[in-house]
């Protein structure tokens, strides 16, 4: 077949990339998730989509054919697969990504309040971390760039449901049971691996992106191989799951409903990790000192007529110290990942220059260790 698009080949067994993926194979999982009945897949061309994005996976669209009357059967959808570089693969074996977003879809997705793609089929190896997800298409929905900023009224639509969802799973039983899978925030590996990426980066970042950087800042910076794994420890703070990417990139929107994509990273955290993540990153600085102080008040709001006791206090205070979290992010993707484009860069740049007024202006590195 062509390299970008085709006709894919034949696999019965579990495909484990896009060429694998059969037209019997995609027939039984459309016919278990009950979009057809009669009919068969006759043929299926794909192309990738997200280049340069979703670097942890491969995304491909699928158009798809069909033999019979199945006027709803859906004309396309998302194959998402492991990636092959040997590096990336050990990366997320360590974190269990693969694995986690297998779990979210098999578990959490059913039970969050949340819309998130309608998953046709879901399966993975765990001997080799192999999986594949056949997901909804939502091409058709509206998206926002990250880099330009998050137009307020998206984002107090994106912040209502987060609050919905984060409700759903209040200190919920069910982390003991169907969602023990997902990891608390301050378990190792995570934040001993953050830490080990921010001492092995700090230099590089601060030589490369100096200019945007203060002596504040610098010397927050300096301190988190020390602290990182205490900073990130929220542990008797009320918890929920948390997305763990939440950001305005990881969305599409209709007129009336948000969806969430990209599961790879959920945590049994504060739900103020979520809320400071998408508000620091997401708003450009004007933007989000005009509406912060509603974003957080919908967001509270939300909990309370949802039933949850959390003082307002208590969130604010969660919320600070998760802006100063989100500086080792930013020293991650600039001081230790090779940037691909000068795109990949600006959007360090702006996520760096949300992150750092916030913290400025919330004082949040008093919250340092």
């Amino acid at each position: 077949m062509e390299s970008e698009q085709g006709v894919v080949a034949i696999s019965e067994h579990m495909p484990t990339t896009v060429e694998e993926i059969s037209s019997s194979w995609l027939t039984d999982q459309l016919r278990t998730s009950g979009l057809i009945t009669n009919g068969e897949v006759s043929a299926i061309s794909h192309s990738q989509v997200g280049q340069g994005v979703g670097l942890m996976c491969l995304l491909h669209q699928l158009e798809i054919d069909y033999e019979g009357s199945e006027v709803q059967a859906p004309r396309s959808l998302i194959a998402k697969t492991a990636v092959s570089d040997l590096a990336t693969r050990e990366m997320a074996r360590t974190f269990k990504f693969y694995e986690n977003e297998v779990n979210f879809y098999r578990t959490a997705a059913n039970i969050s309040p949340m819309r998130t793609p309608r998953c046709i089929a879901v399966e993975h190896d765990k001997a080799t971390d192999d999986f594949i997800l056949i997901l909804e298409d939502l091409s058709d929905c509206s998206t926002y760039s990250q880099v330009d900023g998050c137009p307020p009224e998206i984002a107090k639509t994106a912040i209502a449901a987060l609050a919905k969802h984060h409700a759903a799973f209040w200190e919920t039983s069910l982390f003991g049971s169907q969602l023990e899978w997902v990891p608390k925030g301050w378990e190792p590996p995570i934040p001993q691996s953050i830490q080990e990426g921010v001492r092995g980066g700090l230099d590089n970042f601060i030589n490369g992106f100096r200019d945007h950087l203060d002596e504040h800042i610098i010397s927050l910076c300096s301190r988190f191989p020390d602290v990182a794994t205490e900073l990130v420890d929220f542990s008797g703070r009320p918890l929920t799951f948390v997305h763990g990417d939440f950001h305005v990139g990881n969305l599409f929107f209709t007129d009336d409903e948000v969806i969430a994509f990209d599961w790879q990273f959920p945590l049994h955290t504060v739900g103020a990790y979520d809320l400071g993540y998408f508000i620091s990153q997401n708003l450009t600085v004007e933007d989000r000192r005009e509406c912060e102080e509603d974003l957080i008040g919908i967001y509270h709001d939300s909990l309370v007529r949802n039933g949850i006791e959390y003082r307002r206090e208590q969130l604010l205070e969660d919320y600070e110290r998760v802006l100063l979290i989100c500086l080792m992010p930013q020293i991650l993707a600039g001081g230790g990942m090779e940037l691909a484009n000068d795109e990949a860069k600006k959007l360090v740049i702006e996520r760096l220059n949300r992150v750092t007024s916030a913290i400025h202006d919330h004082g949040a590195g008093s919250w340092m260790p």
